[in-house]
């Protein structure tokens, strides 16, 4: 796995090799980090690149919430907490810097996450390849000259898919319960 200080120019985007819920971060045939969740329902993921390894999990169900800790560790290293309406949040680290995660636009193809200052760090955007990719998640990741430097910057590229897939997975979930509610009562 490459650090991501190879990158330099080059376009990178998250993509699903597989129809598992596992993903990687290239450009071209480089390989810079990688997100596998741990079953084929559950929240627990492990998120690796050359600057680390994490273990990210949502817990709670009236206010979910997102762990983020050192693999390994027991202590939290952040915490994303979802702000109200869903569509933006706010991952604060255990020393207090916090950045904000949030839909872009209005067809929730494209996503972002941003400083303090709100100004935008890394972008996700979604991205359709071969007709055979079709039902796989992937998506174009841009980075500001700002985020290029940060000490945090894998562990904001991973976290930022992994919150993308996961709400992903909840609408596809309440879309499927919407269906065969309406299919049971015709």
């Amino acid at each position: 796995m490459k650090p991501l200080s190879e990158v330099e120019e080059r376009e990178l985007y998250w993509m699903q090799p597989t129809m598992k819920r596992s993903f990687e971060l290239r450009a071209g045939d480089d390989l810079f980090a990688t997100l596998k969740f741990e079953t084929a329902f559950g929240s627990l993921a492990t998120a690796e690149s050359a600057a680390g390894t994490w273990t990210f999990k949502r817990v709670g169900f009236f206010k979910p919430r997102v762990t983020v800790r050192v693999q390994g560790a027991e202590d939290n290293l952040a915490g994303y907490r979802l702000e109200w309406g869903g569509a933006e949040g706010v991952l604060e680290f255990a020393n207090g810097e916090t950045f904000v995660w949030k839909l872009a636009n209005f067809w929730a193809t494209q996503y972002e996450i941003v400083d303090a200052e709100g100004i935008p760090l890394i972008s996700y955007k979604s991205k359709v390849g071969k007709p055979s990719d079709l039902l796989k998640d992937q998506a174009r990741v841009e980075m500001s000259p700002q985020a290029r430097g940060m000490d945090k910057l894998a562990l904001l590229l991973l976290i930022g898919w992994y919150l993308i897939i996961l709400q992903q997975e909840d609408v596809m979930a309440t879309a499927t319960a919407v269906a065969t509610k309406a299919m049971a009562e015709k």
